[in-house]
């Protein structure tokens, strides 16, 4: 599968790039999803630049791999395939969203957002969200996610480490593929010497079956109105 050009991909947000997803899409259905017979009927429409062709075609083909992950959103969303590989199920996202709305926080932080998918849980849940992601690309697809969605929020691109987190709470997830027990505990000494007032708990994030082998919560809860929600995965950068 293609990767995701930043350039063609903002392009496919226009007007001229939504008729051509639109026919994208269209034809994907015609020709039973086949990905070959579908990009050779589209370059047989008119002038359509390769770049452009690729972009629609990469989304068309993202968005029918998304639907079992996604749900029905996943039709009109939009992905890059390893945005789509580490994204959150809909309906665990929805159980996490819920559980921080619980807290009724003033707004929500969400550090390393990727393309969004718990940010749009986020404010379906009613709250007030942003997201940063240091990859552009990914701010891009998270923001034209919530557009397309109809949601509200805003997201930009920074490192996790360059946002002044001091006035939130913070829910660190770890991946329990590639973490370990010492990074675990070197995470807990470190929030308790940089924050005294913390208290530190541990739970299962999901309750999905199917991920909650994944994930483990190291829960870092400040005296503040707001929560910022960090996904981290050990190890990487």
């Amino acid at each position: 599968m293609a990767d995701v050009d930043l350039d063609a991909f903002r392009w496919l947000l226009t007007e001229p790039g939504q008729s051509l997803l639109t026919r994208a899409t269209h034809l994907y259905v015609d020709h039973a999803g086949d990905p070959v017979r579908t990009a050779t009927a589209l370059r047989q429409h008119g002038d359509v630049e390769a770049a452009h062709a690729a972009a629609a075609l990469t989304q068309v083909d993202l968005r029918a791999r998304a639907v079992r992950k996604v749900g029905e959103d996943a039709t009109r969303m939009y992905f890059t395939p390893e945005g789509l590989e580490q994204a959150t199920r809909a309906r665990v996202a929805t159980h996490r969203a819920a559980r921080v709305a619980f807290a009724e926080p003033s707004s929500v932080l969400d550090l390393g957002c990727g393309i969004g998918g718990d940010l749009v849980a986020l404010a379906r849940a009613g709250l007030t969200v942003a997201g940063i992601d240091r990859d552009e690309l990914r701010v891009e697809v998270a923001r034209a996610n919530l557009d397309v969605l109809g949601l509200g929020g805003a997201v930009q691109v920074a490192a996790a480490e360059d946002v002044d987190v001091s006035g939130f709470g913070k829910l660190q997830r770890f991946d329990l593929r590639r973490n370990t027990s010492k990074q675990l505990a070197d995470f807990y000494a470190f929030e308790l010497a940089n924050n005294p007032d913390a208290v530190i708990g541990e739970a299962a994030v999901d309750t999905d079956v199917t991920d909650v082998a994944k994930y483990y919560g190291a829960v870092v809860a400040l005296r503040s109105a707001s929560l910022a929600v960090t996904n981290t995965v050990a190890g990487s950068p």
